[in-house]
């Protein structure tokens, strides 16, 4: 979580494009992509426009917040849902990304990095994952002869 936490101090994305009326030029701090993409989702405009898909890196953190409320084994089904929503998302603002000339940058390399890290255990299929602890004592190394 410190690593996603983070994220949101250090240079998220820059606009490499032509200059364009919708976008402002420049480099954006993880926070401040954070506050632009949550507050695209209330402005109607939005969803005829090319910021569209900035939308759903907007709703990343929300579901990702839930995402850790629900931590509790009878919300296992909603956590799965909820993971892969929140990768539909990262991969809606990459599409975002391309499309209008952004360049990520080491804010959201950690964001990313941050979720993938904080969602690994939704990721691993089940019959991967250790159910029983290790025989023995691990810390306890044989002694030679």
């Amino acid at each position: 979580m410190g690593v996603f936490a983070v994220a949101f101090l250090l240079p998220a994305c820059k606009f490499v494009g032509e200059r364009s009326e919708l976008i402002n030029l420049g480099t954006y701090s993880g926070w401040r992509c954070a506050e632009f993409s949550l507050m695209l989702v209330i402005i109607p405009e939005t969803y005829r426009s090319p910021l569209f898909l900035a939308v759903f890196g907007g709703l990343v953190n929300p579901m990702l917040v839930l995402y850790l409320a629900l931590f509790r084994p009878r919300f296992g089904r909603m956590q799965r849902i909820l993971t892969w929503a929140i990768l539909a998302c990262l991969v809606a603002t990459w599409i975002f990304f391309a499309m209008n000339h952004f360049l990520p940058l080491i804010g959201h390399v950690l964001w990313v990095a941050g979720i993938l890290m904080i969602l690994a255990g939704e990721l691993v299929p089940p019959e991967l994952r250790r159910r029983e602890p290790l025989a023995g004592n691990w810390h306890e190394s044989p002694r030679p002869g």
